[in-house]
This record gives C-alpha cells, sequence and structure tokens, in this order.
C-alpha cells in the first residue's frame, strides 16, 4: 500500500485483543469525512484502500469482522465519531439493526462485480451454478446471454433456507457454487469449490463518489443556514419565536428580558388569531410589536415576534390602560406638583413644548417651574 494511503487507513482485525479497546478514529480536520468500513471479508479492505487513494479529504478506519462477529465488537467501537458506516450484506443489515438512526450503507455489488465472476468461472470444466439473493440472481440472469455454456441460477429469499437448498445443489451433482459470502462459506463447508462475487472498485468508487457528493452537500446547507441564522441573530430590530405558552424557543441578540414578559402575555392572542399588534414602552422608550403565527409542521403553534423602535409621537397608550407611572402624593402640593412636571418632562425628553401641551400650561409657566426646581436644586 502506498505512503498516502497509510495515512488515510487504518486497519483493525475483528478477532484480536483490540476487542477491549475502544475504536476511534484518528484525528482529522474538520472538513475530512471520517468513514469506518466494517468488512466481511480482506479483500474488500484493500478495494477501498486503492479507491481512496485520490481522496485526501476521506479517513478510512477498517474493521474486518462478519455479521456474527460484529454483534460482540458493536461495543468497541465508538459510533459517534464516525460520520458513516459502510459494510456489505448481511452484516451492514445486523449493523442497521443494531444501531439505528446512523449513516449505514451497504456497498453491495453491481452488475460489473457478478460479470467479473461469471467470466472467471468461465470456460471451468465442471458443473456450476449461482445461489444468492435476488439482486444477485437478478444481474446474473440479465449476463446469462452473453456467456455460451449453460449456468443455473438459484434464488433464496430467506438465509435459514440456504444450507438445504446448497445440500439439494450438490446431490444434483454441482460442484462450483457462485455466490455473494454467505453462500461462498456455506458451499466450502460443505466441500463444495466456491467463487464469492466480491465488490469491485466500480461499486466502491460509485458509493464513495455519493457519500463525498452527500457531505458536500450537507456542510453547505450548514453554512448556508448559518449565515442566515448569524444575520437574523445579529438583527438590530429584535427577533423571537415563542410557543403556545409563551416560551421563548429563539430569540435574538438584541432581546431584554422585558420584551419576552411582553410576548407572554401576546402569545394567546397571536395563536387564536393568527396574529397580533402592539406598541409599549419598553425600559422608557416606545416600540412596535407584531406577532404572527407560524405555518411550520416542525413548530405547530408557534409565534414570530418582530419588535422595532417607533418615534414618540408614534406611540399611542392602549384603550383601557394606564400609562403614567405611579407618582408619591406625599409631602406639599409644591412637592406633588414639582414631581408631575418633571415626570412628564422625562416622558418627552425635555421637550417644553410637548410637554406644557400634555400639562394645559403655556411654556412661559413651565419655565418658570423649571427654573424655580433648578433654584432648589
Amino acid at each position: 500500500m502506498s505512503e498516502r494511503n497509510e495515512k488515510n487507513t487504518e486497519k483493525r482485525k475483528g478477532n484480536d485483543p483490540l476487542q477491549e479497546q475502544i475504536i476511534l478514529p484518528k484525528s482529522a480536520s474538520p472538513d475530512t469525512i471520517r468513514i469506518l468500513l466494517i468488512a466481511p471479508y480482506a479483500n474488500l479492505i484493500h478495494v477501498f484502500d486503492d479507491a481512496l487513494y485520490d481522496r485526501p479529504n476521506m479517513l478510512l478506519t477498517s474493521l474486518e469482522s462478519d455479521s456474527v462477529q460484529i454483534r460482540e465488537m458493536i461495543r468497541t467501537i465508538a459510533i459517534d465519531q464516525y460520520d458513516v458506516i459502510i459494510s456489505r450484506g448481511k452484516t451492514a443489515e445486523v449493523l442497521q439493526s443494531l444501531i439505528p438512526n446512523q449513516r449505514i450503507l451497504d456497498v453491495g455489488v453491481s452488475l460489473y462485480d457478478v460479470l467479473r465472476t461469471l467470466r472467471r468461472a468461465s470456460g471451468r470444466n465442471e458443473k456450476s451454478c449461482i445461489i444468492g439473493f435476488h439482486n444477485i440472481s437478478h444481474y446474473a440472469a440479465l449476463m446469462r446471454g452473453y456467456f455460451n455454456e449453460t449456468l443455473d441460477i438459484f434464488t433464496v429469499s430467506d438465509p435459514e433456507d440456504l444450507p438445504r437448498r446448497l445440500n439439494e445443489i450438490r446431490n444434483a451433482g454441482y460442484t462450483l457454487v457462485l455466490g455473494d459470502l454467505m453462500s461462498y462459506n456455506y458451499a466450502r463447508l460443505m466441500g463444495m469449490r466456491s467463487i464469492l462475487i466480491e465488490t469491485g472498485e466500480e461499486t466502491v468508487n460509485r458509493l464513495l463518489d455519493f457519500v463525498e457528493d452527500f457531505f458536500t452537500a450537507s456542510r453547505n446547507l450548514h453554512l448556508y443556514n448559518r449565515f442566515f441564522l448569524d444575520l437574523i441573530h445579529t438583527a438590530v430590530s429584535p427577533l423571537a419565536v415563542c410557543d403556545h405558552t409563551g416560551s421563548m424557543i429563539y430569540r435574538s441578540e438584541s432581546f431584554t428580558p422585558e420584551m419576552e414578559n411582553l410576548l407572554r402575555d401576546m402569545t394567546p392572542l397571536v395563536t387564536e388569531n393568527g396574529e397580533a399588534k402592539r406598541t409599549t414602552m419598553v425600559d422608557g422608550k416606545p416600540f412596535h410589536i407584531s406577532g404572527k403565527l407560524l405555518c411550520s409542521d416542525n413548530y405547530p403553534d408557534c409565534s414570530l415576534f418582530s419588535i422595532r423602535a417607533i418615534a414618540p409621537e408614534q406611540y399611542v397608550p392602549e384603550p383601557g390602560k394606564k400609562n403614567t407611572p405611579e407618582i408619591s402624593l406625599e409631602g406639599s402640593l409644591h412637592d406633588i406638583t414639582r414631581r408631575i412636571i418633571l415626570e412628564v418632562l422625562k416622558e418627552e425628553r425635555g421637550n417644553q413644548a410637548a410637554a406644557s401641551r400634555r400639562l394645559n400650561i403655556s411654556r412661559t409657566t413651565l419655565r418658570k417651574y423649571i427654573e424655580e426646581y433648578e433654584s432648589e436644586t
């Protein structure tokens, strides 16, 4: 194996003392696709090694194990450290049952693989047949017409029925069996000559192309989503999403705790009516809040809220709600008047014309009050 392949691959045996160790991938860059190959026969590892020669973005850890051994070995494999797990046939099927919701791919066999095996068996002066599941027997039937000699084909649907069928084949005088790994092993145990239909380089490369395209698209989608999430998260106008109880699911950086309390009160209105709007004061500043029900299968009955600052003259207090802050009535009439005038000036941001209109006094009278209060301080 080349030096480059030595760097990108790591072999493990299914029957060595590593059983007691945790199988981890080598360290790699974030853009590297970490592949675990669980090969039911040794030559499949060599085919993957050759296919990875020109794929520096893939890191392969290979392990030789069949469908029986893997049931015990699965506890030694750090599954979550790999991006994808590749196997073949029954071993891949067992893996899918043992670790669901993982990216487990069956490399399988292709038409080319069956054709290559038929060529190897062609010209032998012995009674031969091909036996396997539908995927193999189907390909064999397609290619049989391209060979002069007759090749009998037997299809098996149940793995437990395979020994019985092979026994019948042997009793019928067949001496050479072509098949998948299970058929190959059973035939050899029964004293028959057997040729394994191996997965070839074309099939492996096609699968690796799919893996590379899939992860490239996934990473591009992740970057695309990250861009828009950052764009929303750093928006000047606060944005938030609440569930039907008013609990916060998402909020942007500019969101404040006081805003969260306001949205909790508005959520029932959005859930009931589909949308809701209001203007209110937040930290002494006027804001317009708009809520709309999200039409999402993943987040049903959730509300999207946008909050934007508005000019003071755009602020209209809600009907039936007292917006005037509580003012202490303790002390003399002079003290109470002073508190009222200063509070109105604060709300109007020092605008004496607006304050005088609200107090229903002239600007001259207001200035006299201000001068008097300033002299007192």
